[in-house]
């Protein structure tokens, strides 16, 4: 792949004892020091787009986990509500319940262990100690997904300012170009 901006010494073209530049965009020569400039934003830029449009697609699947935990966490909050109040042990066992298992393989997919017996029912401290590991990976996801909520705004902010740097840039080059074609 060819470098966005290149140089090349103008032969003989000296202004100050400095020698002039001729600059070539993406193969396109004789651009402009703005304009070569403006290109290279732009193709920042667009760079910059691919990075947000991946950092939104992490913050869905981010999303879509704490939507599964959150129900799973319910569902066994609801388990727990149908074994008996009194005289609580750790052997109680809640009422079948489909729902529960439908939760063990959605947890399964993100390495929590919810027990469950041959007839779909939870003891009372299994229950516990998967509501707890729930709880805990919401809270990392959470975390996560605060960090990706401010790396997101980040970018966005970058994006938004290199656009701007780059339509001021094309806009001088536009302007020296038909001042140039003016003066002439």
């Amino acid at each position: 792949m060819p470098e966005l901006i290149q140089t090349n010494a103008i032969e003989g073209f000296t202004v100050y004892g400095q020698q002039m530049v001729d600059y070539a965009v993406d193969g396109m020569e004789h651009c402009g020091y703005s304009y070569s400039i403006g290109v290279a934003a732009l193709a920042n830029t667009a760079s910059m787009e691919r990075a947000i449009s991946g950092i939104l697609a992490l913050t869905k699947m981010r999303q879509k986990k704490m939507e599964d935990l959150g129900s799973a966490i319910s569902v066994i909050v609801k388990a727990l509500d149908t074994m008996k109040k009194k005289d609580q042990s750790p052997g109680d066992k809640s009422s079948a319940d489909v729902a529960l298992l439908y939760s063990q393989a959605k947890l399964a997919q993100y390495g929590i262990n919810l027990k469950l017996d041959g007839d779909f029912k939870i003891r009372r401290d299994d229950a516990g100690y998967a509501q707890n590991d729930i709880q805990y990976a919401m809270d990392n996801e959470n975390n996560d997904l605060q960090q990706d909520m401010i790396t997101l705004q980040s970018m966005i902010n970058k994006r938004d300012s290199a656009y701007s740097s780059a339509s001021k840039l094309m806009n001088k080059a536009e302007k020296a170009g038909s001042t140039i074609i003016r003066s002439m």
